[in-house]
């Protein structure tokens, strides 16, 4: 599968402490990466069982448990865990907070040139833990991480799996491409993200639900109008270009994001 030129980040910004990581991703160009146990799904790790060749290891077995040495080896990687889509309606309901947070725009050609897909599958592996030397077996563990159940397929994730003492992943500014905003996000949370944009000249965008489309769109922040025709969008970037106040790509971005939207413009055209 090829990688997407961009990958996107939900953040839930429901509190002061949500809302400092949040600025602190902004101003310090890095992102927290998670253990295993750390991450939503209890289920996690579960698609590679190792079987061991010591005392006791039944127990754990019959138990429904996974052995702590093989938990110790899979602690040792940490995850970051992004998204190919930014538009889906399930994931902005459950991993920003209902439309109250924000995703994040990322470049994947350097820094996140290392994410891989995501597996959904209900099946999963057995291996003997004897027949492999360390090296392999944490090969193998580093791999199993990219397996998840069927159910969690929705998401489209694409993870970044290393092991590193740091608990964030540092990438560069560019690298940040834009930032989507809630539209149900508190007003002063808001406030503090786009004054944060503003000074870093990041794009900063906000959802838009179009129910009777049945679509997200993703307007530019400034533009308060509910109802002004995506053309002018467009004249807006433009004017703020002959200004030399558009940031890097920000129309480029734009473009992305509405994809659906214009199609969907197009076609009623036709008729």
């Amino acid at each position: 599968m090829l990688r997407p030129e961009y990958l996107y980040k939900y953040k839930a910004i429901g509190t002061e402490k949500e809302l400092a990581y949040m600025l602190d991703i902004l101003e310090s160009s890095r992102i927290h990466i998670s253990k295993p146990e750390q991450l939503n799904d209890p289920m996690e790790s579960n698609a590679l069982s190792v079987s061991l060749g010591v005392c006791g290891a039944s127990v754990y077995s019959y138990g429904g448990a996974i052995h702590p040495i093989v938990a110790e080896w899979q602690s040792k990687f940490k995850i970051l865990s992004l998204s190919s889509v930014y538009d889906s309606t399930v994931m902005w309901a459950h991993y920003a907070d209902v439309y109250s947070g924000c995703c994040l725009i990322y470049l994947t050609t350097e820094t996140f040139a290392d994410a891989l897909p995501m597996i959904y599958t209900d099946s999963s592996f057995c291996i003997d833990g004897e027949e492999y030397s360390d090296k392999e077996l944490s090969r193998i563990i580093k791999e199993s991480l990219l397996f998840k159940d069927t159910s969690w397929s929705y998401e489209n994730e694409w993870r970044i799996v290393r092991t590193c003492n740091s608990n964030f992943i540092k990438f560069k500014p560019h690298e940040l491409k834009g930032v989507i905003l809630g539209e149900r996000m508190n007003n002063d949370y808001k406030d503090s993200i786009v004054d944060m944009c503003k000074r870093k000249e990041i794009p900063c965008f906000r959802t838009k639900v179009m129910k009777a489309k049945k679509l997200i769109s993703f307007w530019p922040i400034e533009i308060k109008d509910e109802l002004v025709p995506i053309n002018h969008v467009f004249n807006y970037f433009e004017a703020k270009k002959r200004l030399g106040l558009g940031a890097e790509k920000e129309k480029e971005v734009f473009y992305l994001l509405n994809e659906k939207l214009l199609k969907n413009i197009e076609n009623e055209q036709l008729y």
